[in-house]
């Protein structure tokens, strides 16, 4: 069972995990388990085979065409073949971030698949791993016969555990799938995720065993976890927190790049990581994660500095 932090779970979790053209925030913490991708990102962000075992991309980067996996089944017992591939990919193509340069989806064969491309994007693999729900296979079947509004709360996919329940602001329940493509796999006989919203709550919840993973991103609630010694914590970069100005905006102040700057200059990051972040969180002056693709080692960014922002509001 795994608790849902409520710094992701205000909003999140009133989205529709059924859906993949809607889904979003906290439900696609749950889908994974449920509704599986094309590909998959490893550990170091590499693309991996997974619904698809291959993929080419056409000499004049007009195309990507996949070799999808074989004797894979949606858990309503039907085929994952290339016709469910282009009914998933066509339902968000043009609708969803990184597919508008999608041109057309072919069907080459039983389980082979081409998508053209007016232009061709290097984060392309990465989209299609499930990044916003595309490349997120669903039973094409389970939604002509049960029609969106089912679906939307009902997931179909082809993933190691099956949808067996939700209940708002309660929990969303799977149980292990029989006939899962991995043989031998899963190892669990199911996963619950449990939705609280208060700190307190979990922390109590948690230490009376009634979980067994916790997400958080609160600094103060992971020491308190640290300081009763009974639980093993890992951590991640989780991704950097960031202020959006109106820079494009002509009549916004944050159109002058000297008052961004001054800002930044003018934010503490340091001391709001010590006291906010309790030896958890690192003070951010670029935007990729130490862990990340773009990262930049010994780069010193814009350092706390009163003076100079003064000085550049002053200019």
């Amino acid at each position: 069972s795994e608790f849902i932090d409520p710094a992701i779970l205000e909003h999140g979790h009133k989205a529709p995990f059924g859906w993949p053209l809607e889904s979003w925030a906290t439900m696609l913490e749950s889908k994974p388990v449920c509704i599986e991708a094309l590909v998959r990102l490893n550990a170091e962000g590499k693309p991996i085979p997974w619904l698809a075992t291959s993929w080419k991309v056409a000499p004049d980067k007009s195309s990507i065409t996949f070799s999808l996996r074989k004797g894979v089944k949606f858990h309503d017992g039907t085929d994952f073949n290339a016709e469910a591939a282009k009914w998933n990919l066509e339902a968000v193509r043009g609708k969803k971030v990184g597919t508008e340069a999608w041109t057309s989806i072919d069907v080459i064969d039983n389980y082979t698949i081409r998508i053209g491309l007016s232009s061709y994007a290097n984060d392309l693999l990465s989209i299609l791993s499930g990044r916003d729900a595309v490349g997120t296979m669903i039973s094409p079947t389970a939604f002509n016969k049960n029609g969106i509004e089912w679906v939307r709360w009902h997931p179909v996919g082809t993933g190691p555990f099956e949808f067996v329940s939700f209940e708002r602001e309660v929990n969303t329940k799977y149980k292990r799938f029989e006939n899962y493509w991995q043989k031998g796999k899963p190892y669990l006989d199911g996963i619950q995720y449990i939705y609280i919203k208060d700190p307190m709550t979990q922390f109590a919840a948690m230490q009376a065993g009634e979980g067994h993973v916790l997400e958080v991103e609160s600094g103060k609630i992971a020491a308190d976890f640290k300081a009763t010694g009974l639980f093993n914590l890992h951590t991640a970069d989780a991704g950097t927190n960031v202020l959006i100005p109106d820079s494009m905006n002509s009549d916004s102040p944050f159109s002058n790049r000297k008052v961004r700057e001054a800002i930044e200059y003018a934010i503490n990051k340091d001391a709001i990581v010590k006291a906010k972040g309790y030896g958890f969180w690192e003070a951010a002056y670029q935007i990729p994660c130490p862990t990340g693709i773009g990262y930049v080692k010994n780069f010193q960014g814009r350092r706390y500095n009163p003076a100079k922002a003064k000085q550049l509001l002053k200019e």
